[in-house]
């Protein structure tokens, strides 16, 4: 374990900005004001140092913040990471819907498969994060209200094509492969919305494979979930839009997969209409979303 310092690139998007780090393939992170993506830049830099530390990885090395600066117009800060401290911290990831001084860190050698799952009791909604299991508590009346109305406008617009749209709970294993047992798939995830094109990887259990389209509803609690285990989660499977939903802000971010990286695409507010890129010619009206 050790102490990292690397640039990164402060991009402003709509009212958030965006974050990638030159040094580090597939680092991205985001959030709505400076701060928080600050805060998100340094959460999504220790997850990686210490992924390639734990795999022995060779480590990057960091630039400096002069060199990132060439050819860009846009923030760049160091940003700093103690993987000593990381390692203390990574497994207490925030229960959807619970407060981050409630999570008990689980036991590093615990590690669950999509056969704990499976056995778990129907009315506990518990993701599986690389392994480890992450409760969710009962979403607010805000969240469902912005569900319903996102869900009712995309069934409205799908009727008749290929793509299908479900709302959670509907299980998504998005690194499943073909063969794989249970036992061997470590990821499970109950996106707020999801649409699937690929009639192919629906099955009873849910979706079997990464989704085209992934929509979270912000809360409180689950920002930095959402926002950076998430978004890396769906970026890495494949998913190819990933929205970011805001009720509190009344605000959703589209990004979209090229070159297998996030980039961010649209910023819509309450009273606009968000175009969805995966799909031709849907809009979505966000008044109905946030309405006053």
């Amino acid at each position: 374990m050790a102490k990292y310092a690397y640039p990164a690139i402060f991009t402003r998007e709509g009212k958030g900005y965006s974050v990638a780090f030159p040094d580090i393939e597939g680092c991205f992170t985001c959030g709505d004001t400076l701060p928080e993506a600050m805060e998100m830049a340094e959460d999504a830099l220790c997850l990686m140092l210490y992924d390639h530390e734990e795999d022995g990885e060779v480590i990057p090395t960091a630039s400096d913040v002069k060199t990132a600066q060439e050819g860009t117009a846009e923030l760049v800060s160091l940003v700093y990471c103690d993987t000593g401290v990381y390692r203390k911290l990574h497994r207490m990831i925030p229960p959807h819907g619970e407060k981050e001084d409630t999570i008990m860190p689980l036991p590093q050698e615990n590690r669950y498969t999509l056969t704990d799952a499976l056995a778990w009791d129907e009315q506990d909604r518990i993701e599986l994060i690389y392994g480890d299991p992450v409760m969710m508590a009962p979403p607010t009346r805000a969240h469902q209200e912005a569900v319903t109305a996102l869900v009712g406008q995309l069934y409205d617009y799908l009727k008749g094509k290929k793509c299908k749209v479900y709302a959670a709970p509907f299980a998504v294993r998005p690194f499943e492969l073909d063969g794989e047992r249970p036992e061997d798939v470590d990821t499970l995830v109950e996106p707020d919305i999801t649409v699937v094109c690929d009639p192919s990887k629906l099955d009873d259990t849910g979706c079997k494979g990464a989704p085209d389209l992934v929509m979270e509803i912000l809360s409180p609690s689950t920002t930095r979930h959402d926002r950076f285990t998430k978004f890396n989660l769906y970026q890495r499977a494949g998913v190819r839009e990933y929205w970011i939903v805001d009720p509190a802000d009344k605000s959703v971010q589209a990004f979209v997969l090229e070159d297998g990286r996030y980039t961010a695409k649209d910023f819509g507010a309450a009273g606009d209409r968000l175009r969805v890129n995966i799909l031709e010619d849907c809009t979505i009206d966000l008044s109905q979303v946030f309405p006053e």
